[in-house]
């Protein structure tokens, strides 16, 4: 997770912190997409991920193949903690 998805996330939030605040607000309508997400040349930011991407997919760093900690205790914290935010996507 730490190796791929939380650096993904924090290169898309400093992308918007990046952005000019004019009042708008980024949006992702309009974007070209490839399988229903945006395409790696839908922006500039989807086209310097699409670099990050592939140079992680070639990354030889070795990841753990066992869990560390309990997975179902920390499945059910997670579920307690954000259940009630996710109930309001649906």
């Amino acid at each position: 997770m730490k190796g791929y998805y939380k650096k993904r996330w924090e290169q898309f939030f400093d992308f918007l912190l990046q952005q000019p605040d004019h009042g708008n607000r980024y949006s992702e309508k309009g974007l070209k997409k490839v399988y229903d997400r945006p395409a790696y040349d839908a922006n500039d930011f989807y086209k310097l991920l699409a670099v990050w991407e592939n140079n992680w997919l070639n990354d030889r760093t070795v990841f753990p193949s066992t869990p560390v900690g309990d997975p179902v205790s920390i499945a059910a914290r997670l579920l307690a903690k954000w259940s009630s935010k996710a109930s309001l996507l649906l």
